[in-house]
């Protein structure tokens, strides 16, 4: 939420998410909690720790490809 506040946007303007798959949250559970309205795109990477890029490799290919303006990693 601090992130997303720092960054100038709220947390509607969110529509994507991407995790790891060591992650206990679920999307659905994240969702409800931090009331993000709509979620256009979501996926995990495997694991975690060293997986970092992959994290930002797919919120930035999301953006890209336009299938999510704003992606939480």
């Amino acid at each position: 939420m601090a992130a997303v506040a720092e960054s100038g946007l709220s947390i509607e303007d969110v529509d994507g998410l991407v995790s790891y798959t060591i992650d206990p949250v679920e999307e659905t559970e994240l969702v409800r909690s931090v009331g993000i309205p709509e979620v256009r795109w979501s996926s995990r990477v495997p694991y975690g720790g060293g997986g970092s890029q992959g994290v930002i490799l797919q919120a930035a290919a999301a953006v890209a490809a336009g299938a999510a303006d704003v992606v939480v990693a």
